[in-house]
């Protein structure tokens, strides 16, 4: 590095740090109540401590390597070269994590964000060795260059990164819930929505006219024409196959609706195509050009050169893996497409639409109706035609939809700018972290010892044994 400030002087890192020097040991020397860190633990790029385990809990079979409140803990594989913590207690931990203890010639602030700015990382990545996982070896690491100041401007720049990562940490924090009210507050409507809340008071200003009732009898009624013509589309006879009328609603545990509304299943309103369903392997989908969207249990997973349906669909996920996160478990698709046998497929029965079916199951609680063992159990399909769900009148269908998909689309409007955001605040540490170690992130001190004085004092104290001498120890928060 060149054009560095007065008083700063390029230093090697190992000239400055005792780096990769702890002796391992095993697990049987461990105390029992001792924190053990494995890269797991780190969150990466933040240096978040996800988890702060002991070995009483770890119960760890393979040697640890000690480190000391004030060293830097440092991942040296590449897949986690940006998880970095500043200890502030004595523990052990993994060999693939190197504890760098500071000499006096650098403050252990200064050396943990080092470690974080962004020309380490890019220099780094071109330095590890190895195919499966490579690593930073110990002799190469030594050798990296570091920008050294005075110890006092040391001490002055990891202080001002300190407050300006404190807040930079409480708005990304702010910015990783933004998503989590989001899909709550999606939720809470679709709720609104489902119980007739949301359109109370278009009932007041509204008649409603037919009520969902008489609308349940029309279709089914609708239901049983689709199925014929989808026998004569097939070439087969409807007189030939037997029709069976879907199962109505058990209502006696589901709570009142309002006037006019009524219960009906999911079989009532929909037919089910999944016997169309065909799954085709990952090997044939590589040499597909892509013309079609294909499907699988929670969206899109591909594109091929062929298509089932061309139709307008709502898929529901079958496997229970997928259940339980803020994706929705129901999703609109439309034209030409094809969809493996992971996710059920639906055809709403008019007058009901996809947009009202896919509203009604997105967020759908149907932990309660699945079969199988925990980690493979599946919503079956008779399980999923068994649903209930709330039918309004047609009319009053419509003017939930119009809230619905609105409300959906000014949340999924959001997301985007959020990402922005969480984006943009990342650029500007990385930015802030790279002003920090040229020189430009607080003023020098002429008066301020250089560094120069500092690196021949470590030398000395090396040529002579006298035992290093640890950099203070900062209760520097996580960021």
């Amino acid at each position: 590095m060149s054009n560095l400030p007065v008083g700063w002087m390029n230093a090697t890192l190992g000239a400055v740090t005792d780096y990769g020097a702890p002796k391992q040991v095993s697990c049987d020397k461990i105390p029992v109540d001792a924190w053990v860190v494995e890269l797991e633990d780190v969150e990466k790029g933040t240096s978040r401590i996800i988890q702060r385990l002991t070995m009483a809990v770890r119960k760890s079979k393979s040697s640890k390597c000690k480190f000391h409140a004030g060293d830097v803990l440092y991942g040296k594989l590449r897949p986690y070269l940006n998880k970095v913590v500043l200890a502030d207690s004595d523990g052990y931990c993994t060999p693939e994590i190197v504890p760098v203890a500071p000499s006096s010639a650098i403050e252990n602030g200064y050396l943990f964000y080092s470690f974080k700015r962004p020309e380490f990382l890019e220099h780094v990545n071109g330095l590890t060795r190895g195919i499966n996982m490579p690593r930073l070896t110990s002799d190469a690491a030594r050798a990296i260059e570091l920008p050294l100041p005075p110890i006092n401007e040391q001490r002055r720049i990891a202080s001002k990164l300190d407050a300006l990562f404190e807040r930079s940490r409480n708005i990304r924090d702010k910015l990783d819930r933004l998503p989590r009210l989001l899909d709550g507050l999606q939720k809470s409507i679709l709720h609104a929505a489902s119980t007739g809340e949301l359109t109370r008071e278009w009932r007041a200003k509204n008649a409603a006219g037919e009520s969902a009732t008489e609308l349940l009898k029309r279709i089914r009624l609708e239901r049983r024409v689709r199925w014929e013509a989808d026998l004569i589309a097939k070439g087969k006879d409807p007189k030939k196959t037997k029709y069976v009328e879907p199962e109505p609603v058990d209502t006696a545990d589901l709570p009142e609706l309002p006037e006019g509304w009524c219960w009906a299943s999911v079989g009532e309103l929909t037919l089910c195509l999944d016997a169309l369903r065909v799954p085709i392997k990952r090997e044939h989908r590589k040499t597909d050009q892509g013309l079609y969207p294909y499907y699988g249990a929670n969206g899109q997973v591909g594109i091929i050169d062929e298509f089932i349906f061309d139709e307008e669909l709502v898929l529901v996920t079958e496997d229970e893996t997928f259940y339980g996160r803020t994706k929705p478990i129901a999703y609109r698709v439309s034209g030409k497409c094809w969809v493996n046998n992971h996710a059920h497929v639906l055809r709403a029965i008019n007058p009901v639409t996809p947009d009202y079916l896919w509203i009604s199951l997105m967020h759908y609680n149907v932990i309660p109706w699945l079969s199988g063992t925990t980690g493979r159990a599946k919503l079956t399909q008779g399980a999923l035609m068994s649903l209930p769900i709330a039918l309004p009148p047609e009319r009053e269908m419509a003017s939930v939809i119009a809230k619905i998909v609105d409300s959906i689309a000014a949340v999924e409007r959001l997301i985007p700018s959020i990402e922005k955001m969480v984006l943009r605040t990342r650029r500007v540490e990385q930015s802030v972290l790279s002003k920090a170690f040229r020189g430009e992130l607080v003023p020098q001190d002429p008066n301020d010892e250089p560094a120069s004085l500092l690196l021949e004092r470590i030398k000395a104290e090396r040529a002579n044994a006298i035992p290093k001498q640890r950099g203070r120890v900062r209760q520097k928060p996580a960021t």
